[in-house]
């Protein structure tokens, strides 16, 4: 379920194939001069792009998510995630300001995301 799919784009296949290196015994080192260089094509450079890239995100994320324990749940999904959906959805609405409601609309794309993945998993 993860990784890209044509144009579309993947998230998390690097954390969760390393997850698994990790659960083998493998070892990684951080090393802070390498630099990684990724294309940003024109068409990922608009609020809608932004929109989709972070629900995808929160999908990944839920998707790959280990054991929550004992978090309580609303037909698969964390209530603490139909919490934080609402804080976002209602800083969305009530921003006068544009920076701080589209600051909300992502994490509420995000959210959703992870909403989504989590019930998806729960299936």
């Amino acid at each position: 379920d993860l990784g890209p799919k044509g144009r579309k784009l993947g998230f998390a296949e690097d954390v969760e194939y390393c997850s698994r290196l990790i659960a083998r015994g493998f070892e990684f080192f951080y090393i802070p001069s390498v630099i990684v260089h990724h294309p940003v094509y024109p068409e990922r450079l608009n609020k809608k792009y932004l929109l989709s890239w972070q629900y995808n995100c929160g999908k990944s994320d839920a998707l790959s998510a280990r054991d929550l324990g004992d978090v309580v749940k609303i037909i698969g999904v964390p209530r603490y995630l139909v919490r934080r959906a609402l804080t976002h959805l209602s800083g969305w609405i009530l921003s006068w300001r544009s920076r701080p409601r589209f600051y909300h609309r992502l994490r509420l794309a995000y959210t959703l995301g992870e909403i989504v993945g989590h019930a998806r998993s729960d299936a």
